[in-house]
Order: C-alpha cells, then structure tokens, then sequence
C-alpha cells in the first residue's frame, strides 16, 4: 500500500512536464532520450495503477475515458522475434477511434508486448503505441502524447477529500466512494490533517 501520494503525483506530473517539453521539441529524439520516455511512461503508468489499487484518486479522475486509436490486427501472429514489425502485424489504414477506462490504459503499459515511441514528422514526440500480451492479437493501440501529458497533470493535481467506505460483513468485500469535491453535508472549514492522501 502507498501512504503518502504525494511523492509519487510529484514524480507523475514531472514526466507529464518532460513529455511536454520533448513534444515541443522541433528535432528527432535521440536514441538516449527514447529510452529515457520508454523507462518514464512505463514506470508513470504502473505508479497509477499502484495509486489506483491503494484508493490514493478519486473516483472522478480513475472514471476517465480517455481517447484512442485501434489498429485491428491483420491476422498474422506476434512473437518476440517479430514484435517490431508491426507494420505487418496491424492495419494502418483502418484506425477506429475509442475510449478506455484509465485501468485498462495502464495494463496496456504494464503488460506491454508491443511497443512504440511515435516521433512526429517535425522532430519530438508525438505519442505511443502499444499492445500488451493478451492484447497483441486484436489490435495495436495509439495514443497521442497530448492526452497522456493532460492524463498525467490530471492525475498529479487530484486529491481525494471525502471518501466513503463499506464492508460487506458476509463476503468480505469492500466498497470505497473516493471524491475530490467535498460532500453538500460536510463543513469544508473540517480539516481532517491526519489522514494521508
């Protein structure tokens, strides 16, 4: 479990800033500042998943939808002596426009198989694409470096400030309603300094 968030949203907005600044960037990305987004956005993405599971966002910001594009797959297998040659594996010319679930954008990183910084035509970074190993075989997942830098300030600045929690005392489970806005019955001049966000 995380206790303190707030290390961790430092660190998450950070990466946001650094990709902010490479997609500005009017050359190609180096091969040394490549590896330095790969280890970036792989690492961001698992840190909000571990601040997902440890109830550290709010249910309004874990709720987003974020934009993406589906390449679907052209039938021919993915294998680790392959997995770069995705002009093969996937139909560019067919994209499809989606929405995912913020949880299931950072399984896509964390379990990623195929993976791709995307360099735009002017220099610098223009997004991602990537498809973990259950995905691989359907389809090939493109997003664009502006909505992951506007997710991860998102993530950064929010707070949870009311949270609501039950325990189902047959099966155990536990149920969590986690807001960054205050409840209408709650005095917002209660400061609640001893719990950790």
């Amino acid at each position: 479990m995380i206790w303190d968030s707030n290390p961790w949203k430092q660190d998450i907005w950070k990466c946001s800033q650094m990709f902010r600044r490479l997609q500005a960037q009017t050359k190609r990305l180096s091969d040394r500042q490549t590896v330095s987004v790969e280890k970036r956005i792989f690492l961001t993405f698992y840190g909000i998943r571990k601040l997902i599971e440890a109830k550290k966002l709010s249910d309004e910001c874990t709720g987003q939808q974020i934009p993406i594009t589906l390449f679907p797959s052209t039938g021919k297998a993915v294998t680790h002596m392959n997995w770069h040659r995705s002009d093969e594996h996937f139909d560019f010319e067919s994209p499809q426009s989606h929405r995912w679930a913020l949880l299931t954008l950072c399984h896509q990183f964390v379990h990623s198989y195929v993976f791709h910084v995307v360099g735009g035509e002017s220099g610098g970074l223009d997004g991602f694409m990537v498809a973990s190993d259950r995905q691989k075989g359907s389809s090939l997942l493109q997003i664009d470096v502006t909505a992951v830098i506007s997710l991860f300030e998102s993530i950064a600045q929010d707070d949870v400030v009311s949270s609501r929690w039950t325990r189902d005392p047959t099966s155990g489970k536990e149920t969590f309603q986690l807001s960054n806005q205050l409840p209408s019955d709650i005095d917002p001049s209660v400061v609640m300094a001893d719990i950790p966000h």
